[in-house]
């Protein structure tokens, strides 16, 4: 894996362990991100922390259990039985009993080419063309202006690694180019409600510890891992919605991630148990 080291004085040892837990569920697993938000309990949709993927596979709906897996982009080539998907919780039409939905993305490895493709040609579209004959007639300063634009342009094409407005064209485009597949289940009562007391206790009771090694100097060395995989975990709490980001779970973290993972793997497969999983809910 790739790492980051990142270093600060010792000092700083006698702030840190003040805002950590000591039972700790996620130890040196990259970065870990909490958020609150309030919404009210007759409002439907929110915008909120959802963006991206999250949107195109449930919108911006609220519901009681949400998860979301995220590979590594390696994986993504390298493992395509493992690709992005995610699942919801969320009550039946008939608001009697409960549903489990699941997305997967079936062209993850695919997409991202068809996508360059397209913002390629869109940026190419964006040159601005000046017949030969009348350049020499152009006043020097605006020569250069349109010079200096079309190479921009056309560095976007050739180095797109270093060019932001080219990736967030092509994340746009892929996210138009994906294509989704949806499954639903119908779940009992009795594991929906079990499965939303998990998810709140989890994400409510969720605490970061950082370990962290000491250099030679006297300085601390935090490690914090750039590639591997990345977990949502979201549920809504009277009126507010609570969002659990995790880069490389570790610990409780890890075996919640693995138990929702199982779940979307055994309902593709048409192997869902609920009572497996209610059994696996006591960590």
């Amino acid at each position: 894996m790739n790492k980051i080291f990142i270093t600060g004085f010792l000092f700083f040892n006698l702030y840190f362990p003040m805002a950590f837990s000591q039972n700790a569920d996620h130890v040196n697993g990259g970065l870990a991100k909490k958020t609150i938000e309030y919404i009210s309990k007759h409002q439907q949709r929110y915008l909120g922390s959802k963006e991206g993927i999250e949107k195109l596979f449930f919108g911006n709906s609220n519901a009681p259990v949400e998860f979301y897996f995220f590979p590594s982009p390696e994986a993504v080539f390298h493992e395509p039985q493992n690709p992005t998907s995610g699942f919801r919780i969320v009550k039946s039409a008939s608001d009697t009993s409960y549903v489990l939905e699941i997305k997967r993305i079936l062209n993850e490895r695919e997409a991202p080419n068809e996508a360059r493709k397209v913002v390629s040609k869109e940026q190419l579209r964006e040159l601005i063309d000046i017949p030969a004959n009348l350049l020499d007639s152009l006043p020097r300063d605006v020569f250069n202006r349109i010079f200096e634009y079309n190479s921009n342009i056309s560095k976007y094409n050739h180095n797109i690694s270093n060019n932001s407005s080219f990736h967030k064209r092509m994340f746009e485009a892929e996210l138009k180019l994906y294509k989704v597949e949806n499954l639903s289940f119908t779940i009992s009562n009795h594991f929906a409600e079990k499965f939303y007391e998990k998810m709140v206790s989890f994400i409510g009771n969720f605490k970061v510890k950082h370990e962290f090694q000491v250099d030679d100097d006297g300085s601390i060395i935090f490690v914090i891992i750039t590639d591997g995989i990345s977990v949502k975990f979201r549920t809504a709490v009277d009126d507010e919605v609570w969002t659990l980001d995790i880069h490389q779970p570790t610990r409780n973290a890890l075996k919640m991630a693995n138990l929702c993972r199982q779940i979307i793997t055994d309902a593709i497969a048409d192997k869902f148990d609920e009572q497996v999983y209610i059994m696996t809910l006591d960590f």
